[in-house]
């Protein structure tokens, strides 16, 4: 899964910067560090947001009088602009002069360079207040361009986005203790997640006595990937580290003298943060279905008909983006919507559809002619109790679902591949169906945009 990744990233930058802070004068950990940075866009266009605790980092120290070696600033200034303009050189966006932070483009190479110019900036001022108002400006100057970019970027980070306020993963962890959901959060973060705030309040407490360079980055890193952690379950990889680390911290913070007298308290801390993972060690047991998803299991022989069907004539295929990814993998057709929703085009794409199956099958033909395929599914929940008293009449299949799916006459403008049936008190009913659209405008190449 893509969190993977971006959690490597989120460790990568919090490793190379820990060791650019016990060696401020060196310039290898300077340079890995701005390779991290610039690398980690290649992987997913929003981890240029890392940057952030690192420039953070610097001004701050900058500030106490605690600032890098200049060679050691200008080798991390140099890598981090230079790595990024390499993995943007094969982007048709950035080709095409295209600013906008959802793709790889001139966005992200602009950040890169302002971070590294600031960077290098405090490498020829004097911590005053003078100079800190100056940085102040130049930081706004140059955040100017990033304008039109902010509000659709905190509309993501917030999950405002409708589309995506329906993601089960972009919830927030205050919302889901309004939902009353302890025991599965404890089951997915462990039980520490109660202990995070004291542990994290700990590490900025600690501040006080530790003032070094490392302490202040640790405490920066896990201050702001906490943030991002508690605003959507998918933003975990930022802050996850600090479940983990901060009570080692803490821990590390108990002083042993020679002899080792306290020792058996990491022995202890060992035995409560392995505890800690016992919630969550039941869903070990859990048998998991196919691709992890159990329509994926039920639609799969649609999905190989699908695929063996685009082998000879491809084409548009009209699906629920629950479906997108599960065609483009079994076939050579293409969808209009799938999972990948980051830009304002994937939004729309995302609507569309909707709006396709909330019409009919005649409707389709004038308004998307170039659609051959279509796949569709209940979408009321054919295992619930409600099932049992609204098929073949439930509201949440109204429109197409309803003439393909529950009604009994079928439309003349499509043919039926093949049907996946469910049972239940020995009655068959269509959970999902494949068609082929009847006209030769199928054929046509959807509109870009």
């Amino acid at each position: 899964d893509h969190h993977f990744v971006e959690h490597t990233f989120v460790l990568a930058t919090l490793f190379t910067g820990l060791g650019w802070c016990a060696a401020p004068t060196a310039l290898r950990p300077a340079l890995w560090l701005g390779i991290v940075l610039g690398l980690a866009p290649a992987f997913h266009n929003g981890l240029f947001i890392l940057q952030l605790p690192v420039l953070a980092t610097l001004v701050l120290l900058w500030w106490r009088g605690q600032s890098f070696a200049a060679p050691a600033v200008y080798r991390f200034a140099l890598a981090l602009p230079v790595t990024t303009l390499v993995l943007l050189l094969p982007s048709e966006p950035f080709q095409h002069g295209i600013f906008s932070f959802t793709l790889h483009s001139w966005f992200h190479l602009y950040v890169a360079l302002a971070s590294a110019a600031t960077a290098m900036l405090l490498t020829r001022l004097r911590p005053r207040p003078a100079t800190l108002a100056a940085l102040v400006g130049w930081a706004l100057l140059w955040s100017l361009p990033l304008i039109a970019q902010s509000g659709q970027g905190a509309d993501f980070v917030l999950g405002r986005i409708p589309v995506l306020a329906r993601i089960v993963e972009v919830e927030s962890i205050p919302q889901r203790l309004a939902r009353g959901d302890f025991v599965e959060l404890t089951r997915q973060y462990s039980a520490l997640l109660w202990v995070l705030p004291a542990t994290l309040a700990w590490t900025v407490w600690r501040l006080r006595s530790d003032g070094s360079r490392a302490a202040w980055f640790f405490a920066l890193m896990a201050c702001f990937g906490v943030t991002l952690f508690v605003q959507q379950g998918r933003l975990e990889y930022f802050g996850a580290f600090a479940l983990w680390l901060t009570p080692c911290r803490w821990a590390a913070d108990w002083h042993i003298d020679d002899c080792g007298r306290y020792r058996y308290r990491y022995v202890l801390l060992a035995l409560v943060m392995i505890g800690a993972q016992v919630p969550g060690l039941a869903d070990l047991r859990m048998r998991a279905v196919p691709g992890g998803d159990i329509s994926y299991q039920l639609l799969r022989p649609l999905y190989q008909t699908l695929g063996e069907l685009c082998g000879r004539a491809p084409g548009v295929v009209l699906a629920e983006h629950d479906n997108g990814h599960y065609i483009s993998f079994h076939s050579q057709c293409a969808v209009i919507a799938d999972n990948f929703i980051l830009t304002p085009q994937h939004v729309a794409k995302l609507a569309l559809v909707e709006q396709l199956l909330r019409g009919t099958a005649a409707d389709l033909a004038r308004t998307a002619p170039y659609v051959r395929y279509i796949l569709i599914e209940r979408n009321d929940d054919p295992t619930g109790a409600s099932a049992v008293s609204c098929f073949p009449h439930c509201a949440e299949n109204a429109g197409m679902r309803h003439e393909l799916l529950e009604s009994a006459d079928l439309p003349p403008s499509v043919h039926l591949l093949a049907t996946v049936v469910i049972r239940r008190d020995d009655h068959p009913e269509p959970l999902a169906r494949l068609f082929e659209v009847i006209t030769d405008a199928a054929a046509k190449t959807p509109p870009k945009g």
